[in-house]
């Protein structure tokens, strides 16, 4: 009969101490996202400098912003981009580090799948494909001292002729 008595606040006990690890684990899970923002060096927003990016085509963007958040195990991506021939374009995407595609949002639609990869603390390999083929990489680069990002992107024309473009960020912060 005791047991009987007994059992409803073990039940209730039971209930609260989930309640506590589950809370202990979302505080943990906070604090590792926190802490990747501040030691990954690609978290900010950064602006393109023109005068020091090369493009192959010869047509360096007029202006561009890109906003990177920390999300999951990888980042929330969000650039701004206004064309020499004044043509402006948003492109979003949240992706992790892991290698696998993620949708790219780009004004309104959809636009060629990426994946990142870490190379190492400071380096990040973005692929973009499309119909299973590779159409661009890019290899993200910050510097030791976390002011310049460069972006090196090789991508591929419909003729299949490599095009290589170098875009030279400095962080705004």
């Amino acid at each position: 009969m005791r047991a009987l008595i007994n059992l409803p606040m073990r039940v209730i006990g039971a209930r609260h101490t989930l309640r506590y690890a589950a809370s202990f684990l979302l505080a943990i899970a906070m604090a590792v996202n926190v802490a990747l923002a501040q030691t990954d060096p690609f978290i900010g927003k950064w602006q393109l400098d023109p005068s020091r990016s090369k493009y192959e085509s010869g047509h360096v963007p007029q202006s561009m912003t890109i906003t990177m958040e920390a999300g999951g195990q990888g980042i929330r991506y969000h650039s701004e981009t206004t064309f020499s021939n004044g043509r402006r374009s948003v492109t979003e995407y949240t992706a992790n580090y892991d290698e696998r595609l993620t949708t790219v949002q780009q004004d309104g639609g959809v636009s060629a799948p990426v994946s990142l990869k870490r190379i190492d603390p400071n380096t990040v390999e973005a692929t973009y494909e499309r119909g299973f083929r590779t159409i661009a990489t890019s290899k993200r680069v910050v510097s030791g001292d976390g002011k310049t990002m460069t972006i090196t992107t090789v991508e591929t024309t419909k003729e299949g002729k490599g095009n290589t473009n170098v875009s030279v960020f400095h962080k705004l912060e």
